[in-house]
């Protein structure tokens, strides 16, 4: 059936990205079919300027404001459920399309057995960030094709792939009415969108790389911490193994490979990030072991202990990064020689102090130095401290929407 090109709703998730919205909007404006386009844009309480820079200077943009910040996938559905055109497209406030990617996003799309077509990413630079992804097993690993290659055509043919960036990509309104939102588990973000894909598939359609829709991505509004970033890639990919990966395989092929990979364990926020996850995938599982798999409670139990395992594996991987506080040096006790009314050992005496004065003074600056670098390094010990502080705290909130989700899944699958 062919679609009403005249309906494209363009869904934009804005979080604190000031810095960002303005150019993608203008892009946006300067689109081949930019008279046909809704745009959308769906604030997820952010805390700079980036909503009023919208509402002054694009009075032709739809502004929906959330009150509580849900994530990337929450902000999303707000405008999916907002929007009225038959083509929806997400699109990051990050990217910048060229001229004619919205048209020619409509055209791929207008085949009845492609459900979800995505186009070409590049850097600012020049370099590719995505042409398709795929995922690496049993650990759901995603991988975007080309990334970091220079663009030369390698991957201008189009075909079907595994999964697309939720960066860029559009659905058709009876896809997403058959299959639904994105999944607001993943909070804050990461994966929602291989997660959609899949399910996309499994709905019978087919996930479509058309490489002439271009865009560049900026890839600078996401979580600034590495740290965070961490978190929530791999909480993420945990839920999503939850959902996708059976839990016999879970247990026989995901759990050994997590521990044996070496390369998980090799960055000093990595063990922590892990560890989180793991802990929201032991909230999580009960839940949805028994809505995707209809498992029992023995198999619950089973990947719930293992998780459990890995999580205890992480905490003690993550001691052997903690800082180990210098000792200071011991102090060269220098005591003054007693005085002599003897002119000889007077002299012996002046020469003596004379020697012990800058044998001092040698050592007070040796200790000034010493002790210059330790404080060096308890500062850098307490930035640390603070960044971990605060990687908790976020991880606390994460941990508590995940078993908010989590109770509210229960609830729905009793009702």
């Amino acid at each position: 059936m062919a679609m009403n090109a005249n309906r494209v709703s363009v869904i934009v998730p804005l979080w604190n990205g000031a810095a960002f919205i303005g150019d993608c909007l203008k892009h946006l404006a300067a689109q081949t079919i930019a008279e046909q386009i809704e745009i959308l844009v769906v604030d997820d309480a952010s805390t700079d300027e980036g909503a009023a820079l919208v509402e002054t200077s694009f009075p032709h943009v739809r502004l929906l404001r959330r009150p509580v910040n849900g994530g990337f996938a929450a902000a999303c559905n707000t405008g999916l459920q907002a929007a009225s055109g038959d083509v929806l497209v997400l699109l990051n406030q990050d990217v910048l399309l060229a001229p004619d990617a919205i048209e020619r996003l409509v055209a791929a799309l207008n085949v009845p057995e492609r459900g979800v077509v995505g186009g070409k990413l590049r850097y600012p630079d020049g370099r590719l960030q995505h042409a398709g992804g795929y995922l690496l097993w049993p650990q759901a690993f995603g991988m975007h094709d080309g990334v970091g290659e220079p663009d030369e055509g390698q991957y201008d043919t189009p075909r079907e792939v595994e999964f697309l960036t939720g960066a860029l990509l559009a659905v058709r309104r009876n896809v997403f009415e058959r299959v639904g939102g994105l999944d607001e588990g993943f909070y804050p973000a990461y994966y929602e969108d291989v997660d959609w894909c899949f399910r996309i598939r499994a709905a019978g359609y087919r996930v479509w790389y058309a490489p002439d829709v271009v865009g560049t991505h900026q890839e600078g509004s996401a979580l600034r911490r590495a740290s965070h970033r961490e978190i929530a890639y791999h909480r993420g990919r945990w839920r999503f193994l939850l959902k996708h990966m059976p839990p016999a395989r879970l247990l026989a092929e995901t759990m050994p490979a997590e521990m044996a990979d070496a390369q998980l364990w090799q960055n000093q926020h990595t063990p922590y990030a892990l560890q989180q996850a793991w802990l929201a995938a032991m909230v999580q599982a009960a839940t949805l072991l028994r809505r995707q798999w209809q498992a029992d409670e023995q198999t619950v139990f089973d990947v719930v202990r293992a998780l459990q395992l890995l999580a205890n594996q992480a905490w003690q991987a993550e001691q052997s990064f903690r800082f180990m506080l210098p000792q200071e040096p011991p102090r060269l006790a220098l005591p003054r020689p007693e005085w002599s009314p003897s002119r000889w050992k007077r002299l012996r005496q002046r020469l003596r102090w004379w020697i012990y004065t800058h044998l001092w003074r040698y050592e007070h600056e040796q200790l000034i130095s010493q002790q210059n670098a330790i404080n060096a390094e308890l500062q850098q010990a307490v930035k640390w401290m603070q960044v971990e502080l605060a990687s908790v705290r976020q991880a606390l909130s994460w941990l508590a929407h995940d078993i908010a989700y989590s109770a509210q899944g229960e609830e729905e699958s009793h009702e």
